[in-house]
This record gives C-alpha cells, sequence and structure tokens, in this order.
C-alpha cells in the first residue's frame, strides 16, 4: 500500500513539475499563447465549458457517435466473419478485398470519407465503424476456425439447421476461445 501511494505521490510530482516548467515558460514569453496557453487559461475554459454544459453535450455527441460507428461494426463484422468462418467460397470471395483494406489505417480514409459522406455525422460513424469492423471480423474468424472440430463436424453430419448449428455450436465454440478460464 505504501509503494503504491509513493508511485502515485510520484506521478502527481511529475504532473506538478510539468505544470510548472508550462507556466513559467508562458510567463517568460517562450510560448505562443494561440497554440500553446498558459494552464491557468486552459484550467479556467475547462471550468467554463463545464458550467455552460456544453463540454457535457459534446462529450455525450462523441459518445453516442462511436457506439453507432461500433454497434454497425460489430454487427457487420460478426455476421460476415461467420459466413467467412464457415463458408469457403465466401472466404474465397472476400479474402482479396479484405486484405487489400484491412491495413489502411481510418485516417487515410478521411479525404474519400469527406468526398463520400461531406462532413457530416455519417462520415465520422463511417470511420469509427472502419477502426472497429476488421478487428472484429478477424477475430471471429480466427476463433470459427480454433472451434473444435470435432463439435463442427458432428453437427453437420446431423443435419443440424443452419442457424441452430451457429447460434449452438459455432458461437459458442467461439466464446470458448476468446473468454479467459477463470475456473
Amino acid at each position: 500500500m505504501v509503494k503504491k501511494l509513493g508511485y502515485a505521490a510520484e506521478y502527481i510530482l511529475l504532473l506538478v513539475i510539468i505544470l510548472a516548467v508550462w507556466e513559467v515558460m508562458y510567463l517568460n514569453g517562450n510560448l505562443n499563447p494561440i497554440i500553446l496557453p498558459a494552464p491557468v487559461k486552459v484550467w479556467n475554459t475547462f471550468i467554463g465549458l463545464l458550467i455552460s454544459k456544453t463540454l457535457i453535450k459534446n462529450l455525450w455527441i462523441s459518445i453516442l457517435r462511436v457506439l453507432k460507428g461500433y454497434v454497425i461494426a460489430s454487427v457487420l463484422g460478426v455476421g460476415l466473419g461467420i459466413l467467412i468462418g464457415l463458408f469457403k467460397h465466401v472466404r474465397i470471395l472476400t479474402e482479396l478485398i479484405i486484405q487489400i483494406i484491412k491495413p489502411i489505417p481510418p485516417i487515410a480514409w478521411i479525404p474519400l470519407v469527406i468526398l463520400w459522406f461531406g462532413i457530416g455525422e455519417s462520415g465520422k460513424v463511417f470511420l469509427i465503424f472502419l477502426g472497429g469492423f476488421f478487428t472484429v471480423l478477424t477475430n471471429v474468424v480466427d476463433g470459427i476456425r480454433q472451434a473444435d472440430a470435432k463439435l463442427l463436424e458432428v453437427s453437420q453430419s446431423v443435419e443440424t439447421p443452419f442457424l441452430k448449428h451457429v447460434f449452438s455450436v459455432v458461437i459458442p465454440g467461439r466464446l470458448r476461445i476468446s473468454l479467459p478460464d477463470f475456473g
């Protein structure tokens, strides 16, 4: 416990030193106040935005935007991941385009997104979607590929209907792979 308090004190001291150096550099005229205003001015602006509820409103809008993008990425990533993981032909059809698009960072899409969607909400949600989609897709496909082959084979040999096969065998098998074993 004492060791943790010591670490906390060190981090607080480091923060105080950084703020003090920043303030001294500002007061000496070494910093452009437009690019990097004084810490006191930043703090006062922060408090003003909190009091006016502008910060809370904008934070809520950002949280909703991230949720929209990630929910869309999760739904489409899981759906397509299940199809790719279960059907060889779907994997073959999608593999090239996915391998081409996947390594492109979302920030590199910004010029195209502005052309396609403008600067509105849908373009921002699309960029968040891109940030999460390939991660979800890759994890689902890998999980299905690592699922117990015997379970999949038994389910197919008894001619389990497709949706029942997916929800009773594939997804639970996927969850066993992705969740840690606490027992």
